[in-house]
């Protein structure tokens, strides 16, 4: 069986976000042998990079539980989206996370190589990419929107 989900939110409604994946994707991905580790790291590391860069803040209980300076234009951006696209056969998982910001050049991001891996934060793209199969990054103008996507096989 195929599971989907899709999930709008923006930060304020991070544990209703959080609840659905602990109630829904879990018990998808543990129903088809999935390591659950493996997709919480990666659509936990994407959610978290999308509300902290794309959005430019937004959850201040994102910031307190991780010991982050919290932004000053934190309230003005707790309402930006962020969506969710997750769906999950007997063969593979698909991932796109989706915000607001304008994006980076992907080819000033050296994954993994500027002596980071043991820091607690800064590395959540060469998570990603070490636990997926397939990452591409996507770039709309307008309306502006960036989308990290990922493709994990069994």
């Amino acid at each position: 069986p195929t599971s989907c989900f899709y999930i709008r939110t923006d930060s304020s409604s991070i544990n209703a976000c959080n609840k659905i994946f602990s109630d829904f994707i879990w018990p998808a991905a543990r129903s088809q042998a999935y390591d659950e580790d493996t997709l919480e790291l990666c659509l936990e590391e994407s959610y978290v990079n999308a509300i902290t860069h794309g959005n430019q803040g937004g959850c201040d209980s994102l910031y307190t539980t991780r010991d982050l300076p919290v932004p000053a234009n934190l309230a003005q951006n707790k309402k930006k989206p962020v969506e969710v696209e997750f769906i999950m056969n007997e063969k593979c998982y698909a991932l796109r996370v989706t915000d607001t910001g304008e994006g980076f050049d992907k080819s000033k991001v050296q994954l993994g190589k500027d002596g980071n891996l043991m820091a607690l934060s800064g590395r959540g793209l060469f998570l990603i990419q070490c636990y997926s199969d397939c990452m591409v990054f996507t770039k709309q103008e307008s309306p502006q929107k960036f989308s990290i996507s990922m493709v994990k096989f069994k």
